[in-house]
């Protein structure tokens, strides 16, 4: 029942009247309106009154800018050849279609794009907070879209004007948009069909994903949308060039700087609230400067990362069972995720030595989290995730032994799969490196995680996780290890090496497992004996560093560090001495020639290490003769080490 306004209430709403009447003039203005609206709503602050009006004002305005009727007829005369496409159900379930070409080809309409995402996370979240569910809007999950034909036949989209082109990257822009809105919406649904569909759309994103990069870079001087208000501006060589320009003229000619052209308004956002990115190329945008014109996953999406495979029943004419298909998530589902988990929680969890100078994502008001909402999210993921790593780890195993130790899969699958092996090992680390997981507030946080790895893939274990306490955090500490190194073998790269150790280092620092350490060093040292596949020319520095700090821990955390150096020295670098350039060590197989400078980094700082941790004389105490025997032989060894390197300097380089 209709809840009769108080006369407050009738003041607000003709405040949210008037703000919305002056923010539909701006299109970042009604973004930022629609996002700031949204998590107010989530708070429940708002009398029942004002957000029955909310909810009934944007639900009508959402159908009557964006929503057609599916059986309506295409509209044409668009200048493109409109198709309704990537409904998700059969056409006698199918009633309405969101009419995406029509606005994008019409002029006028670039205010009414780009709060299209932002208009309806407000209207699900007011559909969330009256009625305790989505169902009144489930419809829009499985809507089909128009789009056009032209976007996916690349000779037809290149015999388009460059006006034409431009659109179908904006339109693709925007409909990438409503389906990153329709994922974060309903990930978190319990219902088996909502779950199937959720995974349907993330393939629709990673889909359409390649369909507008392959458009973007046949598209010149293509600038992407802003869709949120406080988002990074892209800058093609000539609108670079121009303000360049305009701002010699300005102060040359001592005059006041004019304002943005309307025609250069989807080049820019608010200038207070924007960054420059680096310039790009006028003919091409890459992946990494795409990203920030997507709106950002909010935390309730990544429930998804807990879905269980789901059986797909698929019917025939007489509804009789024709096939069966099972729906789980793909290494690019599971990729476009952990990319956006990871930003997170690189942005808000520094690690040791960073200042923490924001705990919230971008995107908008409707992103904002705290610290601990995401430290709890990422805690209770950890299962999830090391479920994730382990059917990762089972493929490489597979693709190993099926071809007598060497991968054999194809290049884009190792790259998806090593890419979200190497995050899901980052997003864990992160949050074990974050400083504050060690504060008595964080230390059930803490156990929980470490337990989590710790009884990973344990089917029946001898101490059930439930009889464990925070006491022995050491003894569970090494079980998380131990699940750890089971997947060190057959690592596809060697920067998924480095992950893993750090991982580990990560675990016994915030744990103070010094029992594992030795057994770190153990693990590094079988990956410097590994050969690993040659990195692409522009992963060369990635490469280095992961070879260098696997070598770190290789060396410092040994037994006996200045031993493990005096080994390399004589035994593995003498393998290099009058050999060809790409030859290798046959003791360690990632020391070559061109890998040597590394190695002598690390074994000189592994050096000086050591040296620090010697003692000064003193003469207030009287150490004992074998105290001065054990440093004695410490320096002797260490001069040797050093006389040693020196001289293989010069042999080797």
């Amino acid at each position: 029942p209709s809840v009769p306004p108080t006369a407050r209430s009738r003041r607000a709403i003709n405040m949210i009247n008037m703000v919305m009447e002056n923010c539909s003039q701006s299109g970042e203005h009604a973004v930022l309106f629609f996002d700031e609206m949204s998590p107010m709503v989530q708070q429940g602050n708002l009398s029942p009154a004002i957000l029955e009006y909310l909810s009934e004002t944007i639900t009508n305005k959402f159908q009557d800018l964006y929503l057609k009727d599916s059986s309506e007829p295409l509209p044409s005369g668009l200048g493109l050849t409109p198709t309704l496409d990537l409904g998700l159900d059969n056409s006698e379930e199918c009633q309405v279609a969101l009419s995406l070409l029509p606005l994008v080809r019409a002029k006028g309409n670039e205010g009414i794009l780009r709060c299209m995402a932002a208009q309806f996370r407000l209207l699900r979240v007011c559909e969330q907070s009256i009625h305790g569910n989505l169902d009144g809007i489930d419809a829009l999950l499985g809507c089909p879209v128009v789009l056009c034909k032209e976007r996916s036949d690349l000779s037809l989209f290149q015999d388009l004007s460059l006006s034409r082109q431009q659109d179908v990257c904006q339109m693709l822009f925007y409909c990438l948009n409503w389906f990153r809105e329709l994922v974060c919406a309903f990930a978190s649904g319990s219902n088996p069909e909502i779950k199937a569909k959720v995974i349907a759309r993330m393939s629709n994103i990673t889909a359409l994903r390649e369909e507008l990069e392959q458009c973007c870079n046949a598209t010149r001087g293509f600038v992407p949308p802003c869709v949120t208000i406080d988002q990074p501006v892209v800058q093609t060589k000539s609108t670079a060039k121009r303000k360049k320009s305009h701002a010699q003229t300005d102060s040359t000619n001592n005059t006041d700087i004019t304002p943005t052209p309307a025609a250069d308004k989807d080049a820019s956002c608010v200038a207070d609230r924007t960054v420059p990115l680096p310039n790009l190329s006028s003919l091409s945008l890459s992946k990494a400067n795409l990203e920030p014109h997507f709106r950002e996953f909010d935390l309730g999406v990544f429930a998804s990362l807990s879905y269980a495979p789901l059986s797909k029943t698929i019917m025939d004419s007489e509804d009789n069972t024709r096939e069966r298909e099972e729906l789980r998530l793909l290494p690019s589902h599971l990729s476009l995720l952990l990319s956006d988990l990871c930003s997170k929680v690189a942005t808000s969890l520094p690690s040791f030595g960073r200042g923490n100078f924001t705990n919230k994502g971008g995107g908008g008001g409707s992103m904002l989290f705290t610290t601990e909402q995401l430290v709890e999210q990422v805690a209770d993921l950890v299962p999830s995730l090391c479920r994730h790593l382990a059917q990762l780890y089972a493929h490489f195993q597979a693709a190993s032994e099926e071809n007598d130790g060497v991968s054999d899969m194809e290049m884009c699958q190792v790259e998806q799969q090593s890419k979200c092996f190497f995050l899901i090992l980052k997003i864990i680390s992160t949050l074990l490196a974050w400083p504050s997981i060690t504060d008595p507030a964080y230390s059930e946080t803490l156990f929980s995680v470490v337990k989590s790895l710790g009884f990973a893939g344990a089917s029946a274990p001898s101490t059930p996780s439930s009889a464990v306490n925070k006491a022995d955090l050491p003894h569970v500490a090494r079980r998380a290890f131990m699940f750890l190194r089971k997947h060190t073998n057959y690592l596809p790269t060697i920067v998924c090496g480095h992950s893993l150790v750090k991982l580990m280092v990560c675990l016994s620092r915030s744990c103070k497992a010094d029992n594992i350490t030795y057994d770190i060093a153990k693990v590094c040292h079988r990956l410097l004996e590994r050969s690993w596949p040659s990195p692409p020319s522009e992963s060369n520095a990635e490469h280095t560093k992961a070879l260098e700090y696997i070598l770190k821990y290789s060396l410092e955390w040994s037994e006996k560090p200045l031993v493990s150096v005096e080994e390399i020295c004589e035994g593995a670098v003498p393998d290099l001495l009058g050999v060809e350039a790409d030859d290798v060590s046959q003791q360690l197989r990632t020391l070559t020639t061109a890998t040597f400078p590394s190695y002598f980094r690390c074994m000189l700082k592994a050096l000086v290490c050591q040296l620090k941790e010697v003692p000064p004389p003193s003469k207030k105490s009287n150490p004992s003769p074998e105290l001065l025997e054990a440093r004695l032989e410490n320096l002797h060894i260490s001069a040797k080490v050093l006389f040693m390197l020196v001289n293989l300097v010069k042999l080797v380089l």
